[in-house]
């Protein structure tokens, strides 16, 4: 579509394989109250944490604990931040390799904490 001689998956990508995924566990799951729709998200979701976690800090081990706040060596803080600044990314299917990455450039934080991860 954009003529690219090469690419990547991206997570927007993955919204295409839901259908799929709620076929399946209409067959399995008959009667799952969340309904195969949510189910398909749920597994989503946990799949791309688990591999999320793989490359990156686990931001689960990041959460405030009881009582305490949360430090400050928080490689996601600025990216949090950034975001809760009211900014957004928008990205569409026919969005360029090259443009989604320069829209993540924007992002504070973000390059810095990917450039700290390669290893």
């Amino acid at each position: 579509m954009n003529s690219e001689t090469s690419t990547q998956i991206w997570m927007s990508d993955l919204i295409g394989i839901v259908p799929s995924i709620t076929g399946k566990i209409e067959l399995v799951y008959e009667g799952e109250q969340e309904g195969p729709y949510q189910v398909a998200f749920n597994l989503l979701e946990k799949a791309i944490r688990t591999q999320f976690a793989l490359y990156f800090p686990n931001p689960d081990t990041l959460k405030k604990k009881k009582g305490k706040e949360q430090t400050s060596d928080n490689p996601y803080k600025a990216i949090t931040q950034w975001f809760d600044n009211g900014n957004s990314l928008n990205t569409f299917f026919d969005t360029s390799d090259s443009d989604k990455i320069q829209l993540l450039y924007k992002v504070d934080g973000l390059h810095a904490l990917v450039k700290s991860t390669i290893k």
